[in-house]
């Protein structure tokens, strides 16, 4: 990777400007022996990459990338926990375990004056669009009652963490549009769940400070 060094405050960095990893694309490669790569571009140009691989019985992920910066070329090689929770679908859910704060998140993000992938709250990291606190969870919210919509014969819209979990198939629905709706549901459940879990890490740093 290259680039670093800008000198920018992490305050002030953009989710928007930085390189990350999504548990939700790399679970289709876990099965895989080998290492897998991932790169990101930028106006058309390579943008940086790493190569991963997922180890199932210690169960981390072990990333290695370079990383070059004003003090030269570093190359970097460690583990990131898994941790697996069930879903309202059947199966469970990866995400990864921040290795600051130990909490789960879906995404890591790799600021360019940071050399390691860490949660966008260890990172400080904000939206481009300013959002006051609280709206990125109602959003997430009203993507899956929407989602959940479409996907159903009775046009319910529940709420996240309320029955019913599975929609029923509208009648005269082919399988393979409403295996896509479900799909897509379960991508709007886990967004929904890693809104609250930053909810929920607000409001227990807020709450430290004021005791």
């Amino acid at each position: 990777m290259g680039g670093y060094g800008s000198g920018r405050r992490a305050q002030s960095t953009l989710v928007e400007d930085c390189r990350y990893i999504d548990i939700s694309g790399m679970e289709k490669h876990f099965d895989s022996k080998r290492w897998t790569v991932l790169s990101w571009t930028r106006d058309g140009e390579e943008w940086g990459k790493i190569s991963w691989k997922y180890k199932e019985k210690e169960n981390y992920i072990r990333l290695r990338y370079k990383v070059t910066d004003r003090g030269g070329k570093h190359n970097y090689s460690y583990k990131i926990p898994i941790e697996f929770t069930s879903c309202y679908f059947g199966g469970k859910r990866p995400w990864f375990k921040c290795l600051r704060c130990g909490e789960r998140a879906r995404k890591l993000y790799l600021p360019s004056s940071r050399h390691v992938f860490l949660c966008r709250e260890c990172h400080n990291l904000q939206y481009r669009s300013s959002r006051a606190s609280g709206d990125e969870l109602e959003t997430a919210e009203l993507r899956y009652r929407r989602a959940f919509q479409k996907a159903d014969k009775e046009n319910r819209r529940p709420h996240p963490n309320r029955a019913p979990y599975y929609p029923e198939k509208p009648k005269g629905m082919h399988w393979e549009t409403f295996n896509k709706l479900t799909e897509e549901l379960r991508q709007r459940e886990a967004e929904w769940e890693e809104a609250f879990l930053r909810r929920a890490q607000e409001l227990r740093k807020e709450f430290s400070e004021v005791v």
